[in-house]
């Protein structure tokens, strides 16, 4: 595998936060492909040559109606043994902000007391945890088995 595959990684993700430090999170209807009723990070899939920051910006577009003036570098960097699966980046939401979502999402601030008793999806759980431990950044979460449907 090439080192330019290696760096780039399948999704790119946003770890929103409001001004007093809720995550907002998105749950997912029961008819989502990927992670069915559970709550996650916005974000998706990036396109075949579009940067992560490219596809973060297309991402929260259609998902939140909301175009950021930038994307900031990754705060955290999932991957497998074998390479970068996605990488999550900080961003704090504008306080004037109208949340749109997409039919049948629902956007939901989460205090990050709130996290452990909530049905987030394994993947987002486990960056959510390592943002709430404050490890050093930027974080590199390593999953132990492949990505599956859930994620």
């Amino acid at each position: 595998m090439s080192l330019l595959l290696e760096c780039q990684p399948h999704y790119a993700c946003a770890l929103l936060r409001d001004a007093g430090g809720s995550f907002l999170l998105q749950l997912r209807p029961p008819s989502a492909t990927h992670a069915a009723n559970m709550l996650t990070c916005f974000g998706g899939l990036c396109e075949p040559g579009e940067t992560t920051e490219e596809c973060l910006m297309r991402e929260l577009d259609e998902e939140l109606a909301w175009r950021p003036t930038s994307i900031p570098p990754a705060a955290v960097y999932l991957r497998n043994s074998q390479q970068l699966i996605a990488t999550f980046h900080p961003l704090e939401l504008p306080g004037d902000l109208t949340l749109r979502t997409e039919p049948g999402f629902v956007a939901i601030f989460a205090p990050p007391v709130s996290l452990p008793g909530l049905p987030i999806s394994p993947w987002h759980r486990m960056v959510l945890e390592a943002i709430r431990a404050g490890g050093s950044h930027p974080i590199t979460v390593r999953l132990a088995t492949q990505p599956t449907k859930d994620s």
